[in-house]
């Protein structure tokens, strides 16, 4: 969900021990977690109830004291099976990862929370770039990432179409490290 280090647009992250299952053959009953070696690429699919997240803690995920902060706030108590598989992970961010997991279940938490764990200093360049379809998701994901932040740092911005080119490239002068936008509204 945001440019790693390769140029192609993921969520990077590190997963071990999978196994080698193309993506043509990815389905929720394919497993948990697999790896197209092919690409590089790690693969998280998780159904309802599959991890059991009740016996780990935020703090169990290696998130620091700023982002439990932020966590608390959010009155988040035990970490979802997304964010279970995916935070400690994507904090290690050697490599990519696309995770699938039904509405409301801690997705935008799950790459989110590292990301503002990643970003602790202001920036005269963006940090990070999170892409998504419609402008109600990005409207959506962009007030989510404001509210992980405790202060004014990371600061997020979103861009999409139908809103003034004037009012986001103002936002984008301003300066911010995570922006949050539509495919065709960041490409103009």
């Amino acid at each position: 969900r945001y440019l790693g280090r390769n140029g192609i647009l993921t969520t990077r992250v590190l997963i071990d021990g999978a196994n080698h299952i193309p993506m043509a053959e990815l389905t929720a009953e394919t497993g948990k977690i697999l790896y197209d070696g092919e690409i590089q690429t790690y693969y998280i699919v998780v159904e309802e109830n599959e991890v059991n997240s009740d016996v780990v803690s935020f703090e169990d995920l290696g998130l620091d004291e700023y982002t439990l902060k932020a966590v608390e706030r959010k009155g988040f108590v035990t970490p979802s099976p997304i964010q279970l598989l995916a935070i400690p992970r994507l904090l290690n961010g050697d490599t990519n990862m696309i995770a699938r997991a039904r509405t409301g279940t801690g997705k935008t938490a799950a790459f989110g929370l590292p990301i503002i764990q990643s970003i602790r200093e202001k920036s005269n360049v963006v940090q990070a770039l999170i892409l998504e379809p419609t402008r109600e998701l990005a409207m959506q994901t962009c007030t989510e990432m404001q509210s992980f932040s405790t202060n004014d740092i990371p600061r997020t911005t979103v861009l999409y179409g139908g809103a003034s080119y004037a009012t986001q490239i103002r936002d984008l002068k301003k300066g911010c490290e995570i922006v949050v936008g539509t495919p065709g509204r960041v490409k103009d």
